[in-house]
């Protein structure tokens, strides 16, 4: 149950780290092109949802073999 936990709260994390780079609430006073930021920040979101869900249709693989086993 904790690998679950911790394993959802890395995927979240980094679509919240997406939002914030898209949102701007991250000062980027160091890069030139802020266009590419907000690029960095679609990409972030974009894996991080798609952790999310190959993970849970992992889970399900995983349970679907167990029952199967029973």
């Amino acid at each position: 149950m904790l690998v679950k936990v911790i394993n959802y709260s890395i995927r979240i994390l980094i679509v919240l780290i997406g939002i914030i780079l898209i949102s701007g609430l991250l000062p980027t006073h160091g890069f030139q092109n802020e266009r590419m930021v907000k690029v960095f920040g679609g990409i972030f979101i974009l894996y991080g949802v798609y952790r999310i869900v190959v993970y849970k249709a992992r889970l399900k693989q995983l349970k679907r073999e167990e029952d199967e086993k029973d």
